[in-house]
């Protein structure tokens, strides 16, 4: 079941995975679009990158840019569709 405004609401299994060693990064995952990453952020109570800004169509960050963060160790999931959590 989705959470509030059409958010999807991540397993509690990764949930925990998220939290683990959450310190160590910048964000704790990366999905694609807002609605989706905040049901991400209200679940892990942690910094969710929204990829490709509201709707998931921007191209914000680049790829190369997006690369870049992961190559660095800034993010520890990415989720690059929605989360079906039936």
């Amino acid at each position: 079941m989705g959470g509030r405004l059409g958010t999807s609401t991540p397993p509690d299994a990764l949930v925990t995975a998220l939290q683990t060693d959450s310190a160590n990064y910048t964000w704790a995952a990366a999905v694609v679009g807002s609605n989706n990453a905040a049901g991400y952020q209200l679940a892990a109570e942690l910094p969710v990158m929204a990829v490709g800004s509201f709707n998931g169509t921007d191209p914000a960050p680049t790829r190369e840019e997006f690369q870049q963060l992961v190559a660095k160790g800034k993010i520890h999931y990415f989720n690059w569709r929605k989360h079906d959590a039936g």
